[in-house]
């Protein structure tokens, strides 16, 4: 008796949550069956929902740190007093991007409007994020750190730096806190730490979907260049030499 393998045709989810298209292997009997409409293809930039895969949910509801699974933290801001890059992006442009801040992958292909990007743009603030490896401390003695009393042993992090000095910081697995950053000494022993730190920014693309970008790779489009300063608050676009006619 002959037998006939018939091979299923199945999505198949990738790590990042997407789901990739797998080839199936066909019979050759079937050659003769009446075709089947394939349904429409998903957008090639899928709206963010819940996050793909493992990953936790940014930003987090309470307002703190999302852990990366790489150990690094994922804030829902740029850091510093004078957040930068400003990105001009000059006319649309097609870069790949991340389904979630702490995706390792750029797996969506994105076109970008034209636009300025950046938190103190006027528009296209859709989301920006840092992700950074969260700074430890080992604490050698007992003291006082920020009003209260320090245990040695305790583990003190360093979230996320925020600006003129001041930091996000967590004893141990409490509730995060704004605070003068800590400085090493003696009896507090910052542990090495040689992760990257990378900055991200939401974007709406023309394909209808939302994708996140590193600022590194938007800056390395063709036709994109870095805005200007204009004061505390105001940024203004490139200055563009005008084509010649």
């Amino acid at each position: 008796m002959l037998l006939l393998l018939l091979a299923c045709h199945k999505p198949t989810p990738n790590p990042e949550g997407m789901t990739l298209d797998v080839e199936s292997t066909a019979d050759p009997s079937a050659a003769d069956q009446p075709a089947v409409e394939k349904p429409a293809q998903s957008p090639a930039t899928p709206a963010l929902g819940t996050p793909p895969g493992e990953l936790p949910a940014f930003p987090s509801e309470g307002g703190g740190p999302t852990l990366c699974p790489d150990g690094r933290g994922a804030v829902a801001f740029w850091i510093g007093e004078y957040p930068g890059p400003i990105i001009d992006v000059g006319a649309p442009v097609t870069v790949r991007g991340k389904l979630h801040p702490c995706a390792v992958d750029a797996v969506a292909a994105c076109t970008v409007p034209a636009g300025l990007y950046h938190p103190w743009a006027a528009e296209n603030n859709t989301g920006f994020a840092t992700v950074q490896p969260i700074l430890r401390y080992q604490v050698k003695a007992d003291q006082e750190y920020a009003g209260s009393p320090l245990a040695a042993g305790s583990d003190l992090k360093v979230v996320s730096y925020l600006s003129e000095g001041i930091c996000m910081v967590q004893v141990g697995e409490g509730e995060t806190f704004d605070a003068e950053c800590p400085e090493e000494g003696e009896n507090l022993v910052e542990i090495a730490e040689t992760r990257p730190t990378s900055q991200l920014v939401q974007v709406t693309c023309t394909e209808g979907g939302l994708v996140w970008l590193e600022d590194t790779a938007l800056l390395a489009a063709s036709g994109v260049m870095e805005g200007r300063l204009l004061g505390y608050g105001e940024i203004g676009p490139a200055k563009r030499v005008p084509a010649q006619k």
